[in-house]
């Protein structure tokens, strides 16, 4: 069995206060390189030197910041010195100025934070570099800066390990603690730390959602927004709820006009579709939500989601989905003995978490002229485990400890060991922050270690992302008084 702490003793709380390439931009000979060389150097920090901005002033990196694998600047929360001025925020590469203004970042808010702009190259004429709330951005080149040639650079650098391969230097913790620590300690740590996450899960969710027969759904509403939009579904699961009396298409038009799907934009790409139209003509809501839609894929278009949300609302069955799934979870786990009893409860568990078919969802991905030949799946079990594990399982936990049945939640956290983490960049990120490339990475592959990993990252690292200055995490472990 595994070693859990106890409901009222977690000593985790006691460290706690209560790729595209890009076009090039201007002709050099050295026609291979592209931006993402350019990123890769900022990353590693290692083939240049002596960096200055433009006057004179020693540019001095803290931490490069992290890679930004989605949109807006390419490295997210960086630590540096110019002079003597210390900056945090975002950098911003290109190979020559001219990049800033031909991408439109000059007018995008979402590059307001920039605090340098890199290039490789000086441009022929001096390019303003301005963000769109009108700050000057200090800039610097590479250029004269390289320690080797860019020749040698194209060579040395495999962009297809890039971003995937390292974010940021490994965190502080990666070499002060966790490189030392044994296996067994690290693993009761990030559990002790996912227990916590547990809690504060079901916490957020009784604060915003009143009736506990609709926690459940109001968190599946939350993992159907994933993470750009979680909260946005969690008020529009609210706000619908007053309209499940609705037809069906009526309520899936107030949900599509309440997300904005009826403006302009969308009428353009979307108005040739009958069904649009339809919904359209539906729609009578002035409610607004703005959803993220930046770099979704087409099979996990919000608009999906939306049709799987106001299907679960209008299921007759939804607020009894928890009691169905903890009379199974009675049922069976008294009888585990043996591995393959944990892997039959967890499949019994997702199968009874709400699916539904639609005839035109199933076959859409957004309002496409014509249907997909494959069955798609409105929620696919990837995501249905994320359900089991951020929304069921909090509950369930508290079930537990409420009946104190001897036994119970030992077999509850023995079974939360056995499921699989779902692999995401942010997983590969934890992964590298916390253990650098060894092999105690591999740990967070379990589900209640990797939600450990994400705790310990809010309650942490957000503070300290940049590179670690301050972070009272390490300090507060190695305490004596602290017991392990």
């Amino acid at each position: 069995m595994l070693i859990y702490t106890s409901s009222n003793k977690n000593n985790y709380l006691s460290l706690l206060d209560h790729e595209n390439i890009s076009f090039r931009e201007e002709p050099r000979e050295y026609a291979l390189i592209t931006e993402r060389h350019v990123q890769v150097m900022w990353l590693e920090q290692k083939y240049f030197s002596s960096l200055k901005n433009e006057d004179g002033d020693d540019i001095k990196i803290i931490s490069p910041g992290i890679w930004n694998a989605e949109s807006g600047p390419d490295f997210k929360k960086a630590h540096i010195m110019i002079g003597k001025k210390e900056l945090y925020g975002d950098v911003e590469i290109h190979l020559s100025d001219d990049g800033w203004k031909q991408h439109n970042h000059h007018t995008d808010p979402n590059y307001n934070n920039v605090i340098l702009h890199i290039s490789l190259w000086k441009s022929a004429n001096h390019k303003e570099i301005i963000t769109q709330n009108q700050r000057n951005i200090y800039r610097a080149y590479l250029q004269d800066n390289l320690s080797i040639p860019e020749k040698r650079i194209i060579q040395l650098i495999d962009l297809d390990l890039y971003p995937y391969k390292k974010f940021c230097g490994s965190g502080h913790c990666a070499n002060a603690l966790f490189k030392q620590l044994p296996k067994n300690k690290i693993e009761r740590f990030f559990r002790e730390a996912a227990q916590w996450r547990l809690t504060k899960k079901r916490t957020h969710l009784q604060a915003r959602v009143e009736n506990p027969n609709l926690h459940l759904s109001a968190g599946i509403a939350m993992a159907l927004g994933y993470k750009h939009n979680a909260e946005k579904f969690l008020d529009l699961f609210l706000y619908l709820n007053d309209y499940i009396d609705l037809p069906y298409r009526e309520l899936l038009a107030k949900a599509m006009g309440s997300c904005g799907f009826f403006n302009e934009k969308f009428q353009e790409k979307w108005g040739k579709s009958k069904y649009y139209q339809l919904l359209r003509q539906l729609n009578t809501t002035n409610h607004k939500i703005e959803l993220h839609l930046s770099n979704i894929r087409p099979i996990n278009h919000p608009v999906r989601r939306i049709a799987f949300l106001v299907h679960m609302l209008k299921d007759m069955h939804l607020p009894n989905y928890f009691k169905y799934m903890e009379a199974q979870w009675k049922n069976m786990w008294p009888l585990i003995s043996e591995e393959k009893d944990y892997k039959r409860i967890i499949n019994e568990l997702l199968s009874l978490l709400p699916t539904y078919t639609d005839n035109y969802w199933n076959y859409h991905y957004t309002f496409e002229d014509s249907p997909r030949q494959n069955f798609i799946p409105l929620v696919g079990n990837p995501l249905k485990s994320e359900i089991l594990v951020n929304t069921f399982l909090p509950f369930l936990q508290e079930s537990i400890i409420e009946r104190e049945e001897a036994g119970e939640l030992e077999a509850f956290y023995d079974t939360f060991a056995k499921i699989k983490a779902q692999e995401s960049q942010k997983v590969k990120y934890l992964k590298h922050r916390f253990f650098g490339e060894t092999k105690k990475r591999d740990l967070l592959n379990k589900a209640d270690l990797i939600q450990g990993a994400y705790q310990l990252h809010h309650d942490f690292c957000i503070h300290y992302e940049s590179s670690c200055e301050g972070c009272p995490f390490v300090e507060r472990y190695l305490k004596p008084q602290l017991s392990r």
